[in-house]
């Protein structure tokens, strides 16, 4: 990255020419630049100075991932992307999972790289920092940055987090907030995230109703449902928008078996 930037920056002596700086380039130069670097180089670059900073936040170069995975519980949350292969992978990695841990004093951050021939282990703190929180201003940026329709996308609320099947009552407060505030990234976007396949796990109607109108209806190909609560009724078919979708399904997740809707 350091080498790309210097490109941009260097003197030539034979020359004698004064230093180019990549933010003094035109507009549509700059552009074209970005469209051409994968998401951890563009990360990167945010950080060369407040001028990028603010251009790149203004354009929004698409971040190129191609499938988002998140898995809320009460001290965790597990978010997992996948990006394609060869130049718009991310720094040379098709999958990158991140977990962002409950501390007594912080949140802990751990984040994996995995290449076809290894996974590599990263381990952050950070002090006095709410793990929700800290996990919001991430995702923040990767969905404001989405500009490329998801192949999938998947959201699980999960109250029943270990095997005996044990309702986690420390799970409500942390899905409200959660929800809160990725329904307001969502709504911050310029246009409405597209998704071919969406599916979400949830324990209520209304947690289900926070999420699915802010995907755009045109490119949704299917829906699919899981309720965590045997005893919730989910009515898919109050959205009128979807009913052009050839296959939307709720299915419980203890039995496996679908649901009328």
């Amino acid at each position: 990255m350091n080498c790309f930037l210097d490109v941009f920056r260097c003197v030539s002596k034979r020359r004698s020419v004064s230093p180019i700086n990549l933010i003094d380039m035109p507009e549509l130069v700059i552009e074209k630049i970005l469209e051409n670097l994968d998401f951890h180089s563009i990360l990167n670059l945010r950080k060369v100075c407040h001028d990028l900073r603010d251009f790149v936040h203004h354009i929004k170069p698409s971040s190129h991932l191609t499938n988002i995975f998140i898995h809320v519980q009460s001290k965790l949350i597990a978010v997992e992307l996948y990006f394609p292969s060869g130049p718009k992978s991310f720094d040379g990695q098709q999958t990158f999972y991140i977990d962002y841990h409950k501390t007594g004093n912080g949140c802990g951050l751990e984040f994996y790289k995995a290449t076809k021939y290894e996974v590599r282990k990263v381990r952050r703190f950070f002090e006095n920092e709410d793990f929700v929180t800290t996990a919001m201003n991430h995702l923040k940026i990767l969905m404001n940055h989405q500009k490329a329709v998801l192949e999938f996308f998947r959201l699980e609320i999960e109250y029943y987090p270990n095997l005996a099947r044990e309702f986690d009552r420390n799970m409500e407060p942390i899905a409200k907030e959660f929800l809160g505030e990725f329904k307001k990234i969502l709504e911050s976007r310029r246009s409405q995230i597209q998704v071919e396949n969406f599916q979400m796990a949830a324990i209520r109607q209304d947690q289900v109703d926070q999420i699915l109108p802010l995907v755009d209806s045109k490119v949704l190909q299917n829906i699919e449902v899981e309720k965590d609560n045997p005893m919730a009724s989910f009515r898919m078919n109050d959205f009128e928008k979807f009913c052009h979708l050839t296959l939307a399904s709720s299915r419980n997740r203890n039995s496996g078996s679908e649901l009328s809707i």
